[in-house]
């Protein structure tokens, strides 16, 4: 077997512990910038407010559910859009 004759060296050990800190770094990159966006429609009113029901995409579990919408900022939109965005 030609392993068994190979000696690791420094450099060796260098090149493998920079392409794995690359490799975790992208890793965390890509987790910690999760961002989604997330559609509602009406559901119901309220007295002080409006409950959004989320329209997940298909083949997707919901993220949030239902969302209440205060009226004063609602007014009488019949859809929102939700940016949720992730930060480790």
């Amino acid at each position: 077997n030609g392993f068994q004759n190979m000696k690791p060296s420094f450099s060796h050990f260098a090149e493998l512990l920079r392409f794995f800190v690359a490799a975790v770094t992208h890793f965390k990159r890509e987790r910690c910038m999760s961002k989604e966006i997330v559609k509602f429609e009406f559901e119901r009113e309220t007295k002080n407010s409006i409950r959004y029901k989320e329209v997940p995409e298909d083949g997707k579990a919901p993220i949030v559910g239902s969302l209440y919408v205060q009226k004063w900022f609602a007014g009488s939109s019949k859809s929102l859009k939700v940016t949720i965005e992730l930060n480790a």
